[in-house]
């Protein structure tokens, strides 16, 4: 997750001098970015300095690395005023148990307000909503309805594969499907997804 914050940062950073470009200058886009990237390195550099104040180290452990992303993150916000907020994903290619457990682990993590929900995602043939998606949006469910979770449920669903994937998402609990367009093959869960109003 490291790796997708700072490149979406840098992206955002860089983001003002790519209106140079429809000027047609480079020498005014390169002025920009070299202007965009001082400020991205500053607040790296502040990070930094109060990650050794608060005597943190990165690593591989979950709640460091979540530690290291929420202060790097309150600092771009802090300081540039750019609000990011992250949906991790799980991968749908991995087994069954392998999910149960990186969910189990996930919902140990404290909460903050820069973790908003969740997705699974990935080639949807062979790996159905239902068989592999229990394993994650049960527990989140259950933690939700418990009040011990307040994330949001995505699923990428019904872009390839069975097409019962979209109706099977709703059912374990998706508020949104990424694509959806196999419900049109699905009127039953076409209307379900209506009444429940789930954007897809």
């Amino acid at each position: 997750m490291n790796y997708i914050i700072l490149l979406f940062s840098l992206v955002i950073f860089l983001l003002p001098a790519a209106s140079s470009l429809a000027a047609g200058s480079s020498e005014k886009l390169t002025e920009k970015l070299t202007a965009q990237w001082g400020r991205f390195e500053n607040a790296q550099q502040t990070l930094i300095t109060r990650m050794g104040d608060k005597d943190l180290s990165y690593s591989n452990k979950s709640f460091t690395r979540l530690e290291w992303e929420r202060l790097y993150l309150e600092e771009i916000e802090k300081r540039f005023g750019i609000v990011i907020r992250i949906n991790p994903s799980f991968q749908r290619t991995e087994s069954a148990e392998i999910l149960y457990q990186q969910m189990q682990e996930f919902l140990k993590l404290p909460q903050n307000k820069f973790l908003v929900g969740i997705d699974f995602l990935d080639n949807e043939k062979g790996h159905s909503a239902l068989d592999k998606g229990q394993a994650i949006y049960g527990s989140l469910l259950a933690a939700v309805k418990k009040g011990e979770s307040s994330l949001r449920r995505t699923m990428h669903s019904g872009e390839l594969g069975d097409p019962r994937n979209p109706r099977d998402s709703i059912l374990l609990g998706s508020e949104r499907l990424g694509h959806g367009v196999l419900l049109e093959q699905d009127l039953v869960a076409l209307e379900y997804a209506a009444l429940k109003k789930n954007p897809a």
